[in-house]
């Protein structure tokens, strides 16, 4: 587990734990990133899982991916 926290615009945006977990058998990643959040005037949350493919590299990388796609 990586502790992340991301900033936009001088606010954060997102901050909890990435699990960094190992992948067997896929062509080109060997890791995968995993994590959940929130859902905003809900009780439940949103799950997110990211492999490891370039340009997504690091835990922050990941989760920098799942909010531009959210924001789209």
């Amino acid at each position: 587990m990586e502790p992340v926290s991301e900033e936009f615009a001088g606010e954060r945006v997102w901050e909890g734990l990435v699990h960094v977990f190992d992948v067997q058998g896929h062509p080109k990643a060997k890791q995968a990133f995993a994590w959940s959040s929130p859902i905003e005037e809900s009780t439940k949350r949103r799950f997110f899982a990211v492999l490891n493919i370039p340009p997504i590299n690091t835990p922050i990388d990941a989760v920098r991916a799942a909010i531009v796609a959210a924001h789209r």
